[in-house]
């Protein structure tokens, strides 16, 4: 018999007695017996578990060594066992057998199974020496049949929601700006990357400016991710356009930066540069505008640059200047000049059925019509 003892506070929720408990990195990973997640397929008598994600466990066990003792899970494991585990009221202690033969072990996964890996993974790569005593909370469910057991595994995997994409974005762009991090004992390493890169927080500082000033042709168009209103009264959400200002307008040797290294003056320009975007390819409700949406976003960001770059022969950016660079533009694409007409933004248009392999053939041409206007010195 391998007994094991844990302190533990009974948890009762309709029918079901659970246990609130903690495993060390010792109990979970030194027993070949002691839980399972290798349960993928139901109809192929091999039980619950969805596939293990293997690089997001690496990663957590990374990060876990990285720490170097700082690292913290927050979030308990959820395991169910068809056995009787016994509670011993006298230490507030849950009691069960965890050999073979004990009726309890192994434990069913029901949630955390990714968490375990990654505590696996990191003692496969030599984690330090306290690793095997770093305790994970832990929910215990015995007396669980396997129906029962099913239906806690659909209701947690199904029903669980990740954090919001904006939301992540405010939450490194307050780190970016040094927000508590001082209170912080880690930073995992890919949000350290994040906030030493910075992108999160100015891309969400233009498009916070975009979306508040009443100047701007984006004002009040803009789903922040705390905005309660419904979605049909905005053009676009504030993790899309920001993910696009981030990939398409903040690279290295954008024009933007070459002409304007004050924050100030390129969001000037940029509201220039969508106030003549509106004027020309809006017919009516931007709201309702491919211009305004994902597709418009990755088109008009990524030919932005050839634009800047006509414009800053002459160092002028006004609204006129800009709507005057794209005439010249399209006066010298080849191909497929639908791009620079209004009825190709409407909704229901052109632009609403393009992949972005599709809209990248627009681009192609646009820049090189861009070229032939920069070379003939038009402008």
């Amino acid at each position: 018999m391998t007994e094991i003892r844990k302190p533990a506070v009974i948890l009762k929720q309709g029918k079901y007695t659970l246990y609130f408990t903690a495993f060390t990195v010792r109990d979970l990973i030194k027993s070949d017996n002691f839980y399972r997640v290798d349960r993928i397929d139901v109809y192929a008598k091999s039980g619950l578990q969805r596939l293990l994600n293997e690089r997001r466990a690496r990663a957590l066990g990374k990060d876990l060594i990285a720490s170097k003792g700082k690292f913290s899970l927050p979030t308990s494991i959820f395991l169910a066992t068809e056995g009787e585990i016994k509670f011993d009221e006298s230490c507030d202690e849950i009691v069960f057998d965890a050999s073979p033969n004990g009726g309890v072990c192994p434990f069913d996964v029901i949630d955390g199974q990714h968490r375990i890996a990654g505590l696996r993974a990191a003692d496969d790569v030599g984690g330090d020496d306290g690793l095997l005593d770093f305790q994970i909370s832990a929910v215990v469910a015995p007396n669980m049949s396997e129906p029962q057991r099913m239906l806690q595994f659909v209701v947690v995997n199904t029903k669980q929601q990740k954090v919001s994409a904006g939301v992540k974005q405010h939450i490194i762009a307050r780190f970016t700006k040094k927000f508590g991090l001082e209170n912080l004992p880690y930073i995992p390493q890919w949000l350290q990357r994040e906030i030493d890169k910075g992108d999160d927080a100015r891309a969400l500082d233009i498009v916070k400016r975009l979306n508040g000033d009443d100047d701007s042709p984006w004002y009040g168009l803009i789903q922040l991710a705390d905005s309660d209103r419904p979605a049909r009264e905005f053009a676009v959400k504030q993790n899309v356009i920001v993910t696009a200002i981030k990939k398409h307008l903040l690279t290295p040797s954008h024009m933007l930066e070459q002409i304007a290294p004050d924050r100030g003056r390129q969001l000037a320009i940029l509201k220039n540069y969508w106030a003549a975007i509106r004027e020309l390819f809006v017919s009516d409700d931007p709201r309702k505008s491919v211009a305004f949406k994902s597709n418009g976003l990755m088109f008009f960001l990524t030919v932005a640059n050839p634009i800047l770059n006509i414009l800053a022969q002459g160092n002028s950016y006004t609204i006129s200047d800009f709507k005057k660079a794209f005439e010249e533009v399209g006066c010298r694409i080849e191909h497929d000049a639908s791009v620079m007409e209004q009825l190709f933004w409407d909704a229901g248009g052109a632009a609403s059925s393009q992949n972005s392999q599709a809209m990248m053939n627009y681009v192609r041409d646009f820049n090189d019509a861009a070229r032939e206007v920069i070379g003939d010195g038009e402008l």
